[in-house]
């Protein structure tokens, strides 16, 4: 399984190089010069060895002079891990819940612009399952790093 990755700016999807996002991801640098609060929109797109994409995951970052805030990044672990997720919690946890969904997946590009910056057919990526959050919060959450997590990627059986 590999790997990419894609933010949106100006609402163009343009790639971004796999070392530039895990280093602003572990903190061990900044994701950009820009100084205030700003928003990262992050497409992870979770690829077989043919790059062919398995998984597609959108995410929502806050930055703070550049750097991914370390909140943003355990929001986005518990985002993923929110039992409302799974229908539980009460019914205003679970209101609050889809209404951060929604805020995920706002102003995030259509799937033909995804399609066209991974350089495969819309029918393609349409078969593809899309998520919120992804390896990045996942590898957090375990406690791993993001290469061993892949290990635990199943590629998806084509049917047909």
């Amino acid at each position: 399984m590999k790997l990419r990755f894609f933010h949106v700016e100006s609402d163009i999807v343009h790639h971004a190089n796999r070392s530039r996002v895990l280093g602003a991801w572990e903190r061990r640098k900044p994701w950009d010069q820009s100084s205030g609060k700003q928003v990262l929109k992050l497409i992870t797109v979770v690829c077989d060895d043919r790059l062919h994409p398995v998984h597609v995951y959108l995410m929502k970052l806050s930055l703070d002079d550049g750097w991914i805030t370390d909140e943003s990044r355990r929001n986005s672990v518990k985002f993923i891990t929110a039992e409302e997720r799974w229908g539980g919690g009460t019914r205003k946890q679970r209101a609050a819940w889809i209404t951060a969904l929604k805020e995920h997946v706002r102003d995030m590009p259509p799937s033909p612009e995804i399609a066209a910056a991974l350089d495969v057919p819309v029918w393609e990526l349409m078969k593809v399952p899309l998520a919120i959050g992804g390896p990045l919060p996942l590898s957090l959450q375990m406690g791993i790093g993001v290469k061993e997590l892949l290990m635990y990627f199943d590629p998806v059986q084509k049917v047909g």
